[in-house]
């Protein structure tokens, strides 16, 4: 099966109370918590979501804008922010221009792996590299193609979770890949067991593999500071899960 391009990459963000019972605080947000500690602001929160990371760090007293392109996901965020000092801005991130430069940039949850072509990825970085005080930092992770048996799969159960309203929702994905343009194209099927409704999305996903990532990030003005294969900040080596980087202006 080709793997389709074009398609509405946002679509499994349609729903964001979902999306937070299904996505849990988890040992990535530690260490990306952990981080903006260790830096300090201002943070910008690229790709921020529903905010579950932004307002832990402007809980710890640290200042940071969260940008989103998903109007609904940026809407749950304000709405759960509690009052504190956060900006919340909806933005392209290959294209924002904000009236603020950030000591630390993150994104996080595998956000890069949306930016499809090189193209994309060079926007965003040259972007963000505009954002960032000189010898300010980018964090973000992506998963690690080397770690990807590349074989497509038929439709399995995913995982279950439980929404606000006490519904329980079974998540089934199907996975296509396509070796050659290290692309995956992943069906989401969400079904609601005590109504029979199923909600469908999908999602497409670049692989990077990290010497094509290092030489991008040089290209564009960024040096690779740290580079980790797991949360646990374990050396990155060639089947890591994870390619965990840190890069300075």
């Amino acid at each position: 099966m080709a793997i389709p391009t074009k398609i509405d990459n946002l679509t499994e963000y349609d729903n964001p109370a979902w999306y937070d019972a299904e996505n849990n605080w988890a040992p990535d947000d530690d260490y990306y918590l952990t981080l903006a500690k260790r830096i300090g602001g201002p943070v910008l929160d690229v790709a921020c979501g529903t905010g579950r990371l932004t307002r832990a760090i402007a809980g710890a007293g640290i200042a940071i804008t969260g940008i989103d392109l998903m109007a609904p996901m940026l809407a749950r965020a304000r709405a759960l922010s509690n009052n504190l000092p956060i900006s919340w801005i909806q933005a392209d991130c290959r294209t924002m221009q904000l009236a603020q430069r950030f000591r630390l940039a993150l994104m996080t949850g595998h956000a890069f792996q949306h930016l499809i072509t090189n193209e994309e990825q060079e926007a965003l970085l040259t972007t963000l590299h505009q954002h960032l005080d000189e010898g300010g930092r980018f964090a973000f992770e992506i998963r690690n193609p080397m770690d990807c048996d590349w074989m497509d799969t038929d439709w399995e159960k995913w995982r279950t979770f439980t929404d606000e309203d006490g519904l329980t929702v079974e998540v089934w994905t199907k996975s296509t890949y396509d070796q050659h343009q290290l692309l995956e194209y992943i069906e989401f099927q969400r079904k609601v067991l005590e109504t029979g409704v199923v909600h469908e999305a999908e999602s497409l996903l670049r692989y990077t593999d990290v010497e094509q990532l290092n030489t991008r990030l040089n290209k564009c003005g960024f040096t690779v500071v740290e580079q980790y294969g797991n949360w646990m900040r374990h050396p990155l080596i060639y089947d890591s899960p994870e390619i965990i980087t840190v890069c300075q202006r």
